[in-house]
């Protein structure tokens, strides 16, 4: 069994922080090179009414997709909202955004440290998970926010996993329960995950600690989760746990991703089966194999929960525990073991034949994360470490003689260096999706919304569904009448689930213009966004802007 034989987990072989510092400052930029930053973008349409308090604004007063913004429970937009009476929000995002990713790839290179690597082992590993295309920008199941090209308080929970393990992983309870704690203030269901990897990993030895100890962690625990705990509950007293409706149904309906396992293709379903597998054989290769199994073994049961709690429960808090999208912090978990086996490998005794193909597959798995072929490649890579394998090798090495495993070993090197060639091709050729990212919204779209921002009334507005009316809001900063995206408003407000899908539905059966003025006149809405600027705004309605590809009718009486 090979291990890295660095510095000492107390992290006194490191050198200064300013050292760490610096490297993270170059790590970052070269992250947030791949990710880039948005504002405006996906689920910030919830956060920016919200910040921009839209909710004291006349229009919006009786608003109940800007009233429900009031329940959604996290520490964090309370602080951005009081950084944007201030400052530009935009700029605030994206100060937020480069800050958080700078003190997650701080702190990888910390628990790269503190599990005993050195200066440019920690600087490889943490380099390797912060621009791993694998990460960006969520994960492959229950697709749970990972490195963004925009700003969302989940992100923030990143930087506080990864010092909750380098807190364990030094046996620092105290640390490790104020991390466990802001990760809950930020994210209460990622703390729930995280709380039972720690007891997981370090239970048995936490509670074999000094009392001083146990009574320090857990105080500080519960003093720093007492204002959002009270907040979630006061939350869940004001909307009520039970739903009158399905709500399997309802996430059906709208997001099915982050919950129902039958969402997720069967290629994501076997990558995450072999994430798993590697880290656990790779696990082998650090100085702590337990500890990072447990840790895996507690998310695999998690998001195995995740899996099936859908199946025979139909309850609003089981669903907004989000289990199934623990399988975004297993993903991240196994490659970081991942990237700090690659170093042991490298900093240890191995071939160079052994460690040309380690190199090949880290490539092919940070890079190319996508590939099935590579993270099985990684799997069988760390097995080949696994005490009883490689006792079996070193008998049929012997048995074989020298020189057919060493032509074996080039075949394999070959076979790896020529599917990383054809893989990149094609992810060239755009017939592999290395990052799923969302297109630029349309130009004469952001037009219109400006324009209304200008001029228009307060609403409400009928968009076409789709990036239009999801954005709307946020954009345009008026009323709308229903979008597909303010549905996830059903979570935190029950409430809002007859309103929003009775409207959804509706709209959903229309495709003509035609329909969708039929439709705003029988409703009474004074204002229309037509996806054809050619079409006439017809009776009851009179043509007010057109931009490229949209045209804005306004109520004639």
């Amino acid at each position: 069994m090979t291990h890295s034989k660095h510095a000492s987990t107390n992290g006194s072989g490191f050198g200064l922080p300013l050292q760490i510092a610096c490297l993270a400052v170059l790590i970052t930029w070269w992250s947030l090179e791949l990710t880039g930053f948005k504002f405006g973008k996906n689920l910030n349409v919830f956060h920016i009414p919200y910040v921009m308090r839209f909710i004291d604004r006349p229009e919006f007063a009786a608003d109940p997709f800007v009233l429900s913004l009031e329940n959604f429970t996290t520490a964090v937009w309370p602080v951005i909202r009081a950084l944007v009476d201030t400052f530009d929000a935009r700029l605030t995002f994206l100060f937020a955004h480069v800050v958080v990713r700078f003190a997650s790839v701080y702190t990888l290179l910390l628990l790269a440290q503190t599990c005993g690597l050195g200066l440019w082992g920690a600087t490889i590993s943490a380099t390797l998970v912060a621009t791993s295309m694998a990460l960006m920008p969520d994960s492959p199941v229950g697709r749970h926010e990972m490195f963004l090209d925009y700003f969302t308080h989940s992100v923030v929970t990143w930087p506080l996993i990864f010092f909750t393990f380098r807190s364990l992983v030094a046996r620092r309870f105290r640390s490790a329960s104020v991390a466990l704690a802001l990760t809950f203030d930020i994210n209460a269901f990622v703390a729930l995950w995280m709380l039972a990897v720690a007891i997981f990993q370090r239970g048995e030895e936490f509670w074999r600690s000094s009392a001083k100890i146990k009574i320090q962690s857990i105080a500080l625990f519960l003093l720093i989760v007492a204002p959002v705990a009270v907040w979630i509950l006061s939350s869940i007293a004001h909307t009520g746990a039970a739903t009158p409706f399905s709500y399997k149904q309802y996430i059906g309906e709208y997001f099915p991703d982050h919950f129902l396992v039958e969402a997720a293709s069967r290629a994501s379903l076997i990558r995450v089966g072999l994430y798993f597998l590697a880290a656990w054989f790779a696990s082998g290769l650090l100085r702590d194999p337990g500890f990072w199994r447990r840790g895996i073994a507690c998310l695999l049961l998690i998001f195995l929960a995740g899996c099936a709690a859908p199946q025979f429960l139909d309850a609003r808090l089981i669903f907004n525990l989000h289990l199934l999208r623990s399988e975004g912090v297993l993903t991240a978990t196994s490659l970081i073991v991942q990237s700090m086996a690659f170093m042991a490998i490298m900093s240890g005794a191995s071939s160079r034949l052994h460690k040309f193909l380690a190199i090949q597959v880290a490539i092919g798995t940070f890079v190319l994360p996508h590939s099935l072929f590579f993270a099985l490649a990684s799997t069988l890579l760390f097995l080949g470490h696994a005490p009883a394998i490689r006792s079996f090798l070193a008998r049929w090495h012997d048995k074989l003689g020298g020189e057919r495993p060493r032509l074996l070993s080039m075949a394999s090197i070959a076979m790896i260096a020529i599917a990383t060639v054809v893989i990149s091709l094609a992810a060239y050729r755009g017939s592999v999706s290395l990052v799923r990212a969302d297109n630029d919204l349309d130009p004469g779209w952001r037009a219109m919304a400006e324009a209304i921002k200008r001029e228009g009334g307060s609403g409400p507005y009928l968009a076409p569904l789709g990036d239009e009316a999801d954005l709307f809001v946020a954009l345009a900063e008026r009323r709308l009448w229903v979008s597909w995206k303010e549905g996830a408003a059903v979570m935190w407000y029950p409430g809002f689930y007859a309103q929003w899908s009775s409207r959804w539905k509706a709209l959903r059966e229309l495709h003509s213009p035609e329909q969708l003025l039929a439709y705003a006149k029988a409703h009474g809405i004074p204002e229309v966004i037509l996806k054809d600027p050619a079409q006439a705004c017809g009776d009851g309605y009179k043509p007010r802007l057109k931009t490229d590809g949209y045209l804005w009718c306004s109520s004639s009486s």
